[in-house]
């Protein structure tokens, strides 16, 4: 049996991918969780000699953490070695190659580059520069160039019933792509969601209430877009807007399913991590005033009424008059509806 340790033929030290008693990675991202989980099953292949399976494996950590970002580039190292014993030398040197050239700077890039070479030695044509249409068919590339295309162009990243280009990024992936540059698609894409996200959400000039004209869409949309950009491999520094999103979603959620008071709630909490939805305390007050707390939505509006913009100030007012009626202040209410006939 080959030894995978000793590239016999020139006594290249070529190392253990892992040692057994290897830790899992303890980041609590759910993309890391899940490509470590491609990663573990690609050790188990690895250490049983399946080479092509842990090559899948590999191959599947680096889409699921897009370009090995996360990972340093170390699947495509491992994804090169497992070629190598594939004999498979020219795919081999080609990932290779990814790996030095994308991470110069990795602690063993000495290592690499002379099993690199090796590899290189191997090849029925070791002077021929790999390219990569000398690893993905055609139509691969050319998706993958539409996709390129399409995020620089600023195409929309996500539409209704889920088209956009996020649908043509996770095709290009499910066909197989796993190249470096899924890192700077998937960063890219990710901004650009939360951008479309936030347009769609924008404050009016002139109504209290989520402006869901022409660029509105319903939230089951949102909810369905926040979906997909967790599936982009989420920054650490995304993830705090991510999740005041998904309050905010969940919230209006609740509030078309008339559960007022989970969605009071729910949009208090979202408001502190997404100040530029301005209409989040008015909102939060009508939610408050529909599931009976008429004191709690008075203390809401006039707490907020002050910072409103001056289009919007007389649907405050007339607010708060509803929530003093409903509080038994009838005067105080009668009053505030007068000012709001002026």
């Amino acid at each position: 049996m080959r030894s995978r340790i000793v590239l016999v033929t020139v006594g290249l030290a070529l190392v253990a991918l892992w040692p057994a008693s290897a830790s899992a990675q303890a980041n609590t991202i759910a993309y890391v969780k899940e490509s470590q989980r491609a990663l573990d099953s690609a050790k188990k292949s690895y250490n049983e000699e399946k080479y092509q399976e842990a090559a899948n494996f590999f191959i599947q950590a680096a889409q699921i953490d897009p370009g090995a970002a996360h990972h340093e580039g170390k699947p495509y190292r491992d994804l090169a070695r497992c070629l190598f014993w594939m004999s498979n030398y020219d795919k081999a040197v080609f990932w290779y190659d990814q790996y030095l050239l994308n991470w110069p700077k990795a602690l063993d890039h000495k290592q690499v580059k002379a099993e690199r070479d090796t590899a290189n030695d191997r090849r029925d044509d070791p002077d021929k520069k790999l390219r990569v249409e000398d690893v993905y068919d055609r139509s691969i590339l050319q998706l993958v160039d539409t996709v390129r295309t399409r995020i620089n162009d600023g195409a929309p990243a996500y539409t209704v019933e889920g088209g956009g280009t996020t649908r043509l990024y996770f095709q290009a992936i499910k066909n197989g792509y796993a190249m470096p540059e899924l890192s700077n698609f998937a960063a890219k894409l990710r901004v650009q969601l939360l951008a479309e996200m936030s347009a769609r959400w924008k404050p009016s000039p002139t109504n209290p209430l989520p402006a869901l004209g022409e660029l509105g869409e319903p939230v089951e949309t949102s909810a369905a877009r926040l979906a997909t950009l967790r599936t982009l491999a989420p920054r650490q520094d995304d993830v705090d807007a991510l999740e005041a999103w998904q309050r905010f979603v969940d919230a209006m959620k609740d509030f078309e399913a008339e559960r007022y008071n989970d969605a009071a709630g729910g949009l208090f909490d979202a408001g502190r991590g997404l100040p530029k939805l301005t209409y989040i305390p008015y909102a939060a007050a009508l939610a408050q005033l529909r599931s009976g707390e008429g004191p709690a939505a008075l203390a809401t509006l006039r707490a907020a009424r002050p910072g409103a913009p001056k289009a919007v100030a007389p649907y405050y007012l007339l607010l708060e008059a509803e929530a003093l009626r409903a509080s038994g202040k009838y005067k105080e209410a009668a009053e505030a509806f007068l000012e709001v006939a002026k």
